[in-house]
């Protein structure tokens, strides 16, 4: 972070200017560790990783509109792995259910939310409570609908909305709350 602002937010080999978001993503990531590595619990280095793998795959949904196949199948494994040796509760019966109603909601709206979305949402319904899982998606879900409700007041029409990051803002509330109890 000291790099950056030093360097006047300016690439060190072409001088051109970098966005704003390198720092915040400096800043967040480095928050993160703070606050998940002050204890020392494999389970904490787990939702670490979680977090961390989760705001990679919202940078590049932001950019591209994509859940990045090989580091979402990459991380998922990881994740389900280390869950199982950590002795975490694994709610085999929520993904199908994720599916379903997916599959629906598909049917009757279709391009309401893409595939990389529901994938990563039931991958993550493995490793969370029922209520736990609708607190992340309310989460996602209303900060997604302000964000639009936002560019629709800046008159910056959206054709989609990449859902990744207001998921990952989900996951955060959820793992810092689990992190408190």
């Amino acid at each position: 972070m000291l790099s950056i602002i030093r360097q006047r937010f300016r690439c060190l080999h072409c001088g051109r200017a970098l966005a704003f978001r390198y720092f915040f993503i400096e800043f967040l990531v480095g928050s993160l560790f703070v606050v998940f590595l002050s204890e020392r619990s494999l389970i904490l280095f787990w939702q670490l990783f979680w977090l961390l793998s989760t705001l990679v795959l919202a940078v590049i949904d932001c950019d591209t509109y994509l859940v990045e196949e090989r580091i979402f199948l990459s991380t998922s494994l990881f994740l389900v792995a280390g869950g199982l040796i950590l002795h975490q509760p694994i709610y085999w019966w929520q993904p199908l259910i994720l599916l379903l109603c997916s599959s629906v909601l598909q049917r009757y709206l279709p391009d309401s939310l893409g595939m990389g979305d529901v994938w990563l949402t039931a991958v993550w319904s493995l490793l969370l409570t029922g209520y736990k899982l609708l607190v992340l998606l309310f989460i996602a879900s209303g900060s997604g609908l302000l964000f639009f409700m936002i560019q629709r007041i800046r008159q910056k029409p959206l054709r989609e909305v990449p859902f990744v990051p207001f998921l990952f803002c989900g996951l955060l509330v959820v793992l810092l709350s689990l992190k408190k109890a």
